[in-house]
């Protein structure tokens, strides 16, 4: 019968007791140090994420409900500041917020799957645009004051020619410059009631033509460059 080594059981055992208290150490901390691997997979709407020492979340990335994928970036204080992913919409898109949580910038699909870029001011109040009309024109920058009333607009007509509008802190158009029905280009004017008040553009005749009107938007004076 073969003699068992009673050195070789000491330290069998000695070398177990001392693997489990390092795991008991390990849990108590709740550190488990460096890991090295070549691939995590996270399943069944699972979420990897990190804090800091004052236990605030700073970072996750993950699956969500209704399974949209993002990933979430936290300031020291456990506010989002970023956000990457899915939207509710189904569309990707990308969002920067302020320190205080709110939104600063939004770049990505809208409503009807075309991309656009919106900014806020430190209110949250939208301040620009830029992206695809409601028409499918692309090329429209819009830009707002803090009060959210347009102030410009430029971008394609429903004609599809090209053009600029201007407004009033109020959102009253001030000014038109670009084409109209004709296809050639002219600019308009407008007082604070909103009425045509100058014009400089070409007639039916292809002439050039200059227009004023009164207060209420009626003709008083006009010239044309014919010859």
């Amino acid at each position: 019968m073969k003699q068992i080594d009673i050195k070789s059981v000491i330290i069998g055992i000695l070398g177990t007791v001392l693997i489990f208290v390092s795991i008991g150490a390990t849990n108590q901390n709740k550190n488990l140090g460096d890991i090295v691997v070549n691939s995590i997979k996270v399943v069944s709407g699972g979420l990897i994420s990190t804090y800091n020492a004052h236990g605030e979340m700073t970072f996750v990335l993950g699956t969500g409900e209704g399974g949209i994928g993002s990933l979430n970036i936290f300031n020291s204080n456990g506010i989002r500041t970023l956000f990457l992913g899915t939207n509710e919409f189904g569309s990707g898109n990308l969002n920067t917020y302020t320190s205080d949580g709110k939104l600063s910038t939004f770049f990505g699909t809208g409503f009807g799957g075309s991309g656009y870029l919106n900014t806020y001011d430190s209110y949250g109040i939208q301040t620009s645009f830029l992206g695809t009309n409601d028409i499918g024109n692309g090329g429209v920058l819009t830009t707002s004051n803090s009060d959210g009333n347009l102030t410009s607009y430029l971008g394609t007509s429903k004609l599809g020619g090209g053009h600029l509008n201007t407004y009033s802190s109020d959102g009253t158009q001030t000014l038109f410059l670009g084409t109209g029905f004709t296809g050639a280009g002219f600019l308009q004017t407008y007082n604070k009631r909103e009425n045509a008040v100058a014009y400089l553009g070409t007639n039916k005749n292809d002439d050039g033509i200059i227009k004023l009107s009164d207060r209420y938007g009626d003709y008083g004076w006009g010239q044309t460059g014919k010859q």
